[in-house]
């Protein structure tokens, strides 16, 4: 008697996190090549908490609405787009080990893979030397995780990369767009149009709300 077990394949799910302060043109059209190129299945959003790197942060409120409305103007009523809103109430931003160990629990039926840009893996910022809420897990994410390498422009793919390598994919078809969410910021505060920059509904947001001038937070 041969006996057969089938095997459901996991759907494989990009991680994009990043601050959204505020999403831009470029973040979604990194989001849409994913897809379009068949990289991965689906992608989960992440705008991260407060981080004490960036102090000067819009608050997480701001920021998770401005993703939704961002992903939902360019993707329209999707379930291949999410956002997630996993740091909301957590009093500071997860570091990335502590962040997929959440996702891979809630998301157990996913092969979740982080999205990193070409500019993290450089050896200046070594990614086996980040922390998380156990001290020092570098080795504990590349070795449980793994990692979807995109383009930036102005660096190039990186040579080097963190044992074991073979947990990075590096996308090279990815056309990487030189457009970041400080140049939003700093158009706005110097009266600059952001037309075409992000989705109108995130313009309008922005003015709404008065984001991005002096004082505002």
């Amino acid at each position: 008697m041969i006996r057969r077990t089938l095997y459901r394949l996991k759907q494989r799910v990009a991680v994009f996190g990043g601050a959204m302060d505020p999403p831009t043109a470029g973040h979604m059209l990194c989001v849409g090549e994913l897809l379009n190129k068949n990289h991965v299945s689906k992608v989960l959003v992440v705008p991260c908490g407060d981080r004490e790197d960036k102090p000067g942060m819009s608050n997480f409120e701001h920021r998770i609405e401005m993703t939704k409305l961002s992903v939902s103007g360019y993707f329209g009523n999707t379930d291949s787009v999410v956002v997630v809103d996993a740091e909301r109430d957590q009093p500071i931003g997860f570091a990335t080990y502590d962040l997929m160990k959440l996702l891979s629990k809630k998301y157990e039926d996913y092969d979740l893979t982080f999205v990193v840009g070409a500019d993290w893996l450089e050896h200046c910022s070594s990614i086996l030397d980040w922390p998380s809420l156990e001290g020092k897990t570098g080795m504990k994410l590349v070795s449980q995780f793994s990692f979807t390498v995109v383009p930036r422009p102005g660096y190039n793919h990186p040579e080097f990369l963190p044992v074991p390598s073979d947990r990075f994919e590096i996308v090279s078809d990815l056309i990487g767009v030189p457009l970041s969410s400080t140049f939003i910021r700093d158009s706005v505060r110097s009266n600059k149009s952001i037309h075409g920059l992000v989705h109108p509904s995130v313009s309008e947001y922005i003015s709404a709300h008065k984001l991005y001038a002096s004082g505002s937070c």
